[in-house]
């Protein structure tokens, strides 16, 4: 499977564009198969309760007990977006948010995982 993730907190939105959007990244999810990719996931553990949605994945992913918190910095160290993301077994996996948006969207250059209350560096 490859790394599913969500911005829960955009420090930089543009609030006048909607949630979800490039412009105001709360709720943004990815990758684009992101729906069929977390609910394949969830129909191979027998956890598919509830079929997944575009406008329910954010919440979901979030509340995967495989999910755990990033942040991402630009190069001055001020943190652009916060998330949670379920780590796929691809090379590099805890890079994804960075590679799929951090980085093309807000120069995003380095993504942080929170681990027992301490961000660590990836």
């Amino acid at each position: 499977m490859r790394t599913i993730w969500t911005i829960t907190h955009d420090n930089i939105a543009n609030l006048k564009f909607p949630e979800g959007t490039h412009e105001n990244a709360n709720t943004l999810y990815g990758p684009r198969n992101a729906v069929e990719l977390l609910q394949s996931f969830l129909n191979a553990k027998g956890a598919s309760e509830h079929p997944i949605t575009p406008e329910n994945a954010s919440e979901a992913i979030q509340n995967r007990p495989e999910a755990f918190r990033f942040r991402m910095k630009d190069d001055d160290r001020e943190v652009y977006y916060y998330g949670f993301m379920i780590p796929g077994d691809e090379v590099g996996a805890e890079l994804a948010p960075l590679k799929d948006f951090g980085e093309l969207n807000a120069g995003c250059t380095s993504i942080e995982i929170r681990d027992n209350g301490i961000w660590n560096p990836v």
